[in-house]
């Protein structure tokens, strides 16, 4: 590069060598970039508040549909004969504090594969390619059905869906949470960023270091 640098330097005149303009323009944008930046820092609020969110979710819930059937699911993988099987058919299925914990001291006791996170929302098919579970029909199947099973070598998986949302309809609110802070967040840097240009721009007319020229019809 620098060989190339040597060699332009001879070929090229002086007036292609002339980069002063580029270059006070690249320095104007860096300029730019870093007063932005430190002004963003002071100024701007990360903190978004649970009304602010859902409001925005409320007002703009025909961004937010889902492409994919998502589920909430408990599962276990339990050996086919084992002795406690329609045992936790039944307690997979808890409804309150005292039967889940009874459901996972059985599975600790028993040592059994578990995965019972309600919170936690995953697209059906990731589910259906991780257990070797089949519906003839997703949506229906949803709409009508909680539990079922699947046999997989020795072993039998149990399902219990506890929650689910079908595609083309709403995304529920704590999946796109993360997603509307951002959003709330990046148009707050947007509107600042506004704000600051029209106050640099006015205090620049202010103290005649911008002129506004008009030209004569």
């Amino acid at each position: 590069d620098k060989a190339i640098g040597l060699e332009a330097e001879k070929v090229l005149s002086d007036e292609d060598q002339d980069f002063s303009e580029e270059i006070n323009s690249y320095k104007n944008s860096l300029l730019k970039y870093t007063y932005e930046q430190r002004m963003l820092d002071t100024a701007l609020s990360l903190n978004v508040s649970e009304e602010e969110v859902a409001n925005y979710f409320n007002s703009n819930k025909k961004n937010f549909e889902l492409k994919e059937n998502i589920v909430r699911v408990r599962y276990v993988k339990v050996p086919k004969n084992h002795k406690k099987f329609n045992r936790l058919r039944y307690m997979i299925q808890y409804k309150d504090s005292v039967k889940k914990e009874k459901f996972f001291n059985l599975i600790q006791k028993e040592n059994i594969f578990c995965e019972a996170n309600d919170s936690l929302w995953q697209k059906l098919d990731d589910l259906k390619n991780l257990i070797p579970f089949k519906l003839y029909n997703d949506e229906h199947f949803l709409r009508n059905y909680y539990y079922t099973e699947a046999p997989d070598g020795d072993y039998v998986w149990i399902l219990y869906f506890t929650e689910n949302r079908l595609k083309n309809g709403v995304a529920p609110l704590d999946l796109v949470k993360e997603k509307i802070t951002a959003i709330i967040v990046n148009q707050r840097k947007q509107d600042l960023v506004q704000k600051l240009g029209n106050s640099v721009y006015k205090e620049g007319i202010k103290n005649e270091e911008i002129k506004i020229y008009f030209e004569g019809k």
